[in-house]
C-alpha cells in the first residue's frame, strides 16, 4: 500500500475518519492543531514506531489495538484467547519491518489482579478501534458500550435506583428484577401492537377517501361559447354603472339575465363597477335563490344563451374600470386532452444579502477565495453557506457549491432542520449520494416523525433503492403518534400512499408483501403537486392557480376542472398536495406563502421543497425545486406548469 499521510488545521474536521485512513496505509495522522510544526514536519519525514500485531496464531482474536498503532511509553493491549494457556508474541517495528519481539505467556488460572476487570478493559479498546469509523459502527459501539458500562457518543453513567427507572431508560435490570421487568415490558410491547392496529385504521380512512376521489374521475366541462359577433359590437356608453354583485373569483356561469334597475350599492356584497351598454344588464349568482332560467332583455340583437363572466382578484372593496374578461378567453386556454404535452418553469430565490454583493464583484477565477475570506466572518452562520452555494449553482458552478454545502457538516451540528435543508438542495442538484447522507441522519435523529422517513425512502429513490425506498416509505407510513402530535403529523398518509403507488407502477419488482393489497392500486394522476418544509413551527400554504383562474388551497379543496387537496398543515413540516388526474390546457401556477426568518439561527434559512409530477403515456416526469429565504413574498410564483 502506498503511505496516505493525512493533515488537518481545522477544529472541526473527521478526525476518527483522517486516523483511520492514514493507519491503514501505514501512515500518519498529523493533527496541526496538537502538534508544533516542528513535530508535525517529523511526523511527515520520519517513520513512527508502531505496533505491528502478533505473530501467526490462530488461537487468538479480537485483538486491540489493531496493527499500525503509534507506539510511544507504555502499551497494553488485549484480546480474545480460545485456550487458556497461551503464548503470544508481539511485534514491534517501523512501516511493516518488525525489528522487535516481545513474548508473553497468558495463563487465565494465575491471573495477578482481581481490581482489573480484564472483559471491560477489552471492551474499551475494541470501542476505541470501532470509532476510527464511528458512522459504520455506531451500532455495535453502542451495544458495547450499554453491555460493559462504558461512556460512548450514545450512551452515558445513570444511577439507577429502581424497577421504574431500568423501565424508563429500558436497561436490562439485575437477576432479582428481571421477572418484573419482563412481565412491565410485555405490556408495554402490547400497548405498541394496538397503536400500531389503531394507526392502519387511519390510514384505511385516508386510503378510502384517495380512491373514492380518483374513482370519481371528474372531468372539466366547457362552458358554452357566446356568440363571437355579440362581442364585436361596441358598447354603448351610459350615463349610470351597472352593479355586478356576488360574482364568483372564478367563473359566474348559470345564472340569470334580467332586464331590471340595478339595486343599490351596499357594504355587505363584493362588488365592481362596469361600463354598460344602454340597457343595463345584472348578471346574479344563481345560488342566491335567483331563477335558473336564463332571461334576456328586450332588444334587437340576437338572444344570448348564457353569459360567463371571469373576474380575478375579488376582494371586499370596489374595484374602479375593471375589464370583463369573456368566456371566449377562457375557452382558448383550457381543454381536456389526453394527448397534451407540457413543461414546467421554476423561479429561483436571490435574498438581498451584503455578502453576496461582494461575491458578485469578484472576478470568476477569485470567487472561491473571496468566499473563503467571507466565511472568517460567517463561520458558524448556516445562511452564508446556503447563499453562497446557491449564487455558485445559479451561476453554473456546482462543484464549488457542493464544497460550499459540505463546510455545513463541518459545523458539527446535529440539527435535523439545518439537514433537511441539505437534503432538500442536494436532491434537487441532484447530488443523491449527499442527500442520502443528510436524509439518513434526519431519520437517525428524528425516527418518530414520519415525514423524516419519507425524504430517506424518495432520496433512497433517487440512488436507484428502490425496495429499500418502498420499504422506508411504508415504515412512515404507520409510524405511530399521539393524539396530540396529530396536527404534525396526521394527513401524511394522504401523500405517502400516493407515493407508494407512484413507486410501486414505476418499479414492479419491488416487492410489497408488507402492504396489504387493498392499498396498492394505480392512480395515475396528469399532475401531483407536493410543498414540503423544514421547520415545524412555521405554516406555508400551498396554492395551485389553475387555467380556469381558480385557486385550489385549503380552503377550496375541490376545483371545477377537478383537483383534489390534501390537509391543511398548520403545524409540522407538510406536505401538501394537490392532485389532478384530467389536465386542462392552460398554465398551472404553483404559489405559496412564504416569510423571511426574523433572525438567523444554527437551524439555518426556512426552505421549501416544491416536487412536481407530470404523468403523459404512461411516463411520470418529476421536477424539483428548492426555495429559501427572503423577504415577505404573498402568491409569488414557486413554479409554474404550461399544458399545451
Amino acid at each position: 500500500k502506498v503511505p496516505v499521510y493525512t493533515i488537518t488545521s481545522s477544529a472541526s474536521s473527521d478526525y476518527a475518519f483522517l486516523n483511520y485512513s492514514s493507519l491503514e496505509t501505514g501512515a500518519n495522522f498529523i493533527n496541526l492543531n496538537s502538534l508544533t510544526l516542528e513535530k508535525a514536519l517529523d511526523k511527515l519525514i520520519f517513520q513512527t514506531f508502531k505496533f505491528l500485531g502478533i505473530k501467526d496464531n490462530i488461537l487468538v482474536s479480537d485483538l486491540y489495538p489493531i496493527a499500525g498503532t503509534p507506539v510511544s511509553g507504555s502499551f497494553s493491549v488485549s484480546g480474545i484467547s480460545l485456550n487458556p494457556q497461551t503464548e503470544v508474541t508481539l511485534l514491534f517495528g517501523y512501516g511493516t519491518n518488525a525489528i522487535l519481539e516481545k513474548k508473553i505467556t497468558i495463563d487465565a488460572k494465575n491471573q495477578t489482579s482481581n481490581e482489573v476487570n480484564i472483559e471491560k478493559l477489552w471492551a474499551q479498546k475494541k470501542i476505541a478501534n470501532l470509532e476510527i469509523q464511528y458512522s459504520k459502527n455506531e451500532d455495535e459501539i453502542e451495544i458495547l458500550g450499554n453491555k460493559y458500562g462504558i461512556i460512548t457518543q450514545k450512551t452515558s453513567l445513570i444511577v439507577l435506583e429502581s424497577l421504574e427507572d431500568y423501565i424508563l431508560y429500558d436497561i436490562v435490570p439485575p437477576s432479582e428484577l428481571r421477572e418484573e421487568f419482563d412481565r412491565i415490558k410485555k405490556q408495554e410491547s402490547d400497548s405498541v401492537l394496538e397503536k400500531e392496529a389503531n394507526n392502519w385504521g387511519n390510514i384505511d380512512e385516508y386510503h378510502s377517501i384517495l380512491n373514492k376521489w380518483w374513482k370519481r374521475n371528474k372531468k372539466y366541462n366547457k362552458p358554452i361559447v357566446l356568440n363571437k359577433k355579440r362581442f364585436n359590437q361596441p358598447p354603448v356608453a351610459s350615463p349610470e354603472p351597472t352593479m355586478v354583485h356576488n360574482v364568483e373569483p372564478q367563473t359566474a356561469s348559470g345564472g340569470t339575465v334580467e332586464d331590471i334597475e340595478p339595486p343599490q350599492a351596499s357594504p355587505a356584497y363584493d362588488r365592481m363597477e362596469l361600463s354598460s351598454p344602454a340597457n343595463p344588464v345584472i348578471i346574479s349568482d344563481a345560488k342566491n335563490g335567483n331563477d335558473t332560467k336564463d332571461k334576456v332583455s328586450k332588444s334587437s340583437e340576437p338572444i344570448l344563451e348564457e353569459v360567463v363572466v371571469a373576474v380575478k382578484n375579488i376582494k371586499n372593496e370596489p374595484i374602479v374600470n375593471s375589464e370583463i374578461t369573456y368566456n371566449k378567453t377562457i375557452n382558448d386556454s383550457i381543454s381536456n386532452n389526453s394527448n397534451q404535452s407540457e413543461n414546467t418553469e421554476t423561479n429561483t430565490w436571490n435574498p438581498d444579502r451584503l455578502y453576496l454583493k461582494s461575491l458578485k464583484k469578484a472576478k470568476k477565477e477569485a470567487k472561491y477565495q473571496v468566499y473563503l475570506k467571507l466565511r472568517e466572518e460567517n463561520l458558524n452562520n448556516p445562511n452564508f453557506y446556503f447563499d453562497v452555494a446557491n449564487y455558485f449553482y445559479v451561476n453554473g458552478d456546482k462543484q464549488n457549491a457542493l464544497l460550499v454545502l459540505s463546510n455545513i457538516a463541518d459545523l458539527g451540528l446535529e440539527n435535523h432542520q439545518l439537514y433537511k435543508s441539505l437534503t432538500f438542495v442536494f436532491r434537487q442538484w441532484q447530488a443523491y449520494e449527499a442527500a442520502l447522507f443528510t436524509a439518513n441522519k434526519v431519520s437517525i435523529w428524528r425516527p418518530f416523525e414520519p415525514q423524516s422517513h419519507r425524504d430517506l425512502g424518495l432520496t433512497l429513490e433517487d440512488n436507484k433503492k428502490y425496495q429499500a425506498a418502498f420499504d422506508e416509505l411504508l415504515i412512515g407510513l404507520k409510524a405511530n403518534y399521539y393524539p396530540e402530535m396529530s396536527g404534525l403529523y396526521e394527513g401524511i398518509e394522504d401523500i405517502i400512499l400516493m407515493d407508494l403507488n407512484r413507486m410501486k407502477a414505476e418499479h414492479p419488482e419491488i416487492k410489497t408483501n408488507k402492504l396489504g393489497k387493498k392499498y396498492l392500486n394505480k392512480m395515475p394522476v396528469s399532475i401531483r403537486v407536493i410543498l414540503n418544509w423544514n421547520t415545524p413551527d412555521t405554516d406555508i400554504d400551498l396554492h395551485v392557480i389553475e387555467p380556469t383562474g381558480e385557486d385550489c388551497y385549503f380552503g377550496n379543496i375541490d376545483t371545477k376542472i377537478g383537483a383534489r387537496f390534501s390537509k391543511d398543515f398548520t403545524q409540522g413540516y407538510g406536505p401538501e398536495q394537490y392532485l389532478l388526474r384530467n389536465a386542462v390546457k392552460g398554465r398551472y401556477q404553483i404559489q405559496s406563502n412564504f416569510y423571511d426568518e426574523t433572525e438567523l439561527t444554527e437551524n439555518g434559512p426556512t426552505t421549501v421543497m416544491v416536487e412536481i409530477y407530470t404523468f403523459k403515456n404512461g411516463k411520470t416526469t418529476r421536477k424539483l425545486q428548492t426555495i429559501q429565504s427572503g423577504k415577505v413574498y404573498e402568491n409569488k410564483n414557486l413554479a409554474v406548469i404550461n399544458i399545451d
